[in-house]
């Protein structure tokens, strides 16, 4: 009996052992395994955009990690790309980018024109620029101008002065060929092209007129100009001669009803044949008088109606045929013989040649 109450009591002790140890040593276990768990959570790697980025799985941390690393991955780059803009200036032509110079290298690179042959074939036309010798020399060697103070030396065109603060540009240091500003360049009343940021005159000039030089577009250029001035001052003889042309006529209102006439010998008439004033040509300009034969006003060679005592301007005749009033705004025009009204409707007529005269008479006597 008392050996058996002692195994009893043995088993008791092993089955309390068992309860008591194993548990805590799962829980020391589970506690240990959850650790790791926890760890590689922590050191979970993704991907954001080029860059490895470790990455806290828990529940408090994960949707602010990636967003951090992002916004520290793309700082550098944009950085970066605005110190690069902001040593560079772009150079236009017309409407499309031709070079950008490079205030670090002190190049003019362009944007299409590429090297056909040699060592560098295929990579962009790129000038240098010394500024200690002014020179400015292609990727070989080649001069391609010199640059100094309110002056350019390019080779096949010689020695461009600037000389005044509107930039004319000249050959002889007189006649002007065009002018350069900090950003433009107009040679022979064409505008070559813009500097996206302001930059020294002679080197907007610099490059311009190297783009000019050795092509022959200059001389066309010159050419162009000539051609364009001639036709503009015969033009402006023809227009002359039409504000002094007085010629035998008669005003008509819209409905055809006469409302006067000229005659001849420049007598203004009205409807009913009395003279009511006198035109006729004094020099440069082409003068209106009353029946009394009191100045009323003036036509000048320019076109410029002027009426009354004070010579006050009244109205405008454009060669093309606008008539504007003295402030610029537009009164009527004339086609032809016919004569409009500001809103393009015709409202009358003059039956004679000198349809300019008859215009600026139309001030004086049968309103515009």
């Amino acid at each position: 009996m008392k050996r058996h109450m002692q195994n009893q009591n043995l088993r008791w002790a092993v089955a309390l052992f068992f309860a008591l140890a194993i548990p805590a040593t799962s829980h020391a276990q589970l506690g240990g395994l959850g650790k790791k768990i926890k760890t590689a959570a922590k050191t979970t790697v993704k991907t954001v955009g080029d860059v490895d980025v470790k990455v806290n799985t828990g529940t408090s941390t994960t949707t602010t990690t990636a967003p951090a690393a992002t916004s520290t991955t793309t700082a550098p780059t944009s950085g970066a790309s605005q110190t690069a803009s902001a040593s560079e200036t772009s150079i236009y032509g017309e409407t499309w980018q031709l070079a950008s110079y490079n205030h670090g290298t002190k190049q003019f690179k362009f944007t299409e024109r590429k090297y056909e042959a040699g060592d560098h074939a295929g990579q962009p036309v790129t000038y240098t620029y010394d500024e200690t010798t002014g020179e400015v020399r292609d990727i070989d060697g080649t001069l391609k101008g010199t640059i100094s103070k309110d002056c350019v030396d390019v080779p096949g065109i010689g020695k461009v002065s600037i000389i005044n603060e509107r930039g004319t540009l000249s050959l002889d240091g007189t006649t002007s060929i065009g002018r350069v500003t900090t950003y433009d360049f107009t040679c022979y009343g064409s505008k070559m092209g813009t500097f996206g940021k302001n930059e020294p005159r002679e080197l907007v000039a610099f490059f311009f007129l190297s783009e000019l030089a050795g092509s022959g577009k200059m001389e066309t250029l010159k050419k162009n100009y000539e051609s364009r001035q001639q036709r503009q001052a015969q033009a402006a003889a023809a227009f002359k001669e039409k504000l002094k042309n007085v010629t035998a006529g008669s005003f008509q209102d819209l409905a055809g009803n006469k409302l006067g006439s000229i005659t001849a010998d420049g007598k203004v008439l009205n409807k009913l044949g009395s003279q009511i004033g006198l035109v006729k040509v004094n020099g440069s300009n082409t003068e209106v008088y009353d029946a009394l034969n009191h100045r009323l006003g003036y036509i000048t060679d320019t076109g410029n109606v002027c009426k009354g005592t004070a010579n006050e301007k009244v109205g405008q005749l454009q060669s093309s045929g606008t008539i504007d009033s003295s402030v610029g705004s537009k009164l009527g025009s004339i086609n032809g013989n016919d004569f409009y009204d500001s809103k393009s409707n015709r409202i009358g007529s003059f039956s004679g040649k000198g349809v300019y005269v008859a215009a600026a008479l139309r001030f004086f006597f049968f309103s515009f």
